[in-house]
């Protein structure tokens, strides 16, 4: 007979080995063009990805409009080009329990390009089909307003399958699945036509890096002003592209408070829209709350941006506040200023 502490130690173990795999990323953003968001998984908030960011067991990316990333998975080192306007959950099947697990995605909406190992597995589930494949290069999307998946293959052989019929794609042969119905017989398509569906994937890298530069030392006084420069550099020469005409998306920051100017402080915004000419644009900043801003300039074929500014308090003077409760109950605030 088992003991209930029997129970309790393999438990344990399992809780520990859960642990432990769950600590392992699965993929790694290594590349980002324009807006591209990240969440854990649920219904926690999206987040700026930038390159180098880990992804785990179950996380979501999405891309915006004009916006692109590219995503490794560590396990086996298949890369994933994402094109724009879309939304997956990345995922390895067996991750902790088996030595080499399978690398997988849910997309929901929009379009990957996969380059997967010749020794590897790697699987790729939409609303209405799965493609499995062993070492290949395939185009896979998915528009969710039709229920419809289509696969183009550029080399190997790749299966879509759903739960009333597969289809084998070779080199050059495109498959479709739509929704109540098993996927449609491959057909040819000339090489020109492959290259056409596939061109989207020369854009992925971005074609600029954004560079924030604060004046000073990054520091502003509470109710003081700082000018930061924004510069498209050239990811080739490592130069400013003095050709750069873009419109970059509203800034991000994670302190409350600020507010910005493009127009040299006779209009202020929380979230302005920089447009960059020649490659360089500049606006100005202003915040009353203290506290390190983290502020993040994102465009369409740019790799983001960022920048911290430290808001302090005012040169000579110190703010000290204080609550309590005085002889009747009754709260009290005591504001102190201090001159250094």
């Amino acid at each position: 007979m088992i003991s209930i502490w029997t129970y309790i130690g393999i438990l344990s173990l399992w809780g520990l080995r859960y642990d432990a795999s769950a600590e392992e990323p699965v993929a790694m953003v290594v590349s980002v063009s324009g807006r591209v968001e990240w969440r854990e998984g649920g219904r926690s908030s999206w987040k700026l990805a930038t390159k180098g960011l880990q992804l785990f067991q179950g996380y979501e990316l999405r891309t915006g409009l004009l916006s692109r990333a590219i995503i490794v998975f560590v396990a086996d080192g298949s890369r994933v080009l994402v094109n724009e306007d879309t939304e997956l959950t990345v995922e390895a099947r067996g991750l902790g329990r088996v030595p080499r697990p399978t690398s997988r995605l849910r997309m929901f909406m929009g379009e990957v390009y996969s380059k997967v190992r010749p020794d590897r597995e790697f699987e790729i589930e939409t609303p209405v089909s799965v493609a499995s494949v062993r070492g290949t290069e395939f185009d896979l999307s998915h528009d969710a307003e039709l229920e419809l998946t289509e696969l183009i293959v550029v080399d190997g052989l790749v299966e879509l399958s759903n739960i009333l019929g597969r289809a084998l794609a070779g080199v050059y042969m495109r498959t479709s699945a739509r929704r109540g119905e098993p996927p449609t017989p491959p057909d040819t398509l000339s090489q020109r036509q492959v290259r056409d569906k596939i061109s989207w994937t020369e854009r992925v890298e971005p074609k600029w890096r954004l560079n924030l530069i604060p004046e000073g030392e990054g520091r502003v006084p509470a109710g003081g002003t700082l000018e930061v420069l924004i510069q498209a550099v050239s990811p080739r020469t490592g130069q400013v592209d003095r050709n750069c005409r873009v419109t970059l998306y509203p800034l991000s920051v994670d302190l409350p408070g600020l507010l910005f100017s493009t127009d040299g402080g006779r209009t202020w915004a929380q979230a302005p829209v920089m447009r960059l000419e020649r490659g360089e644009g500049r606006f100005i900043l202003r915040g009353d709350k203290e506290g390190a801003a983290h502020i993040t300039a994102t465009g369409p074929d740019c790799a983001p941006g960022e920048t911290t500014i430290v808001v302090a308090s005012k040169k000579g003077r110190k703010v000290i506040e204080l609550e309590y409760l005085d002889e009747e109950g009754k709260e009290r605030r005591l504001r102190i200023e201090l001159e250094e």
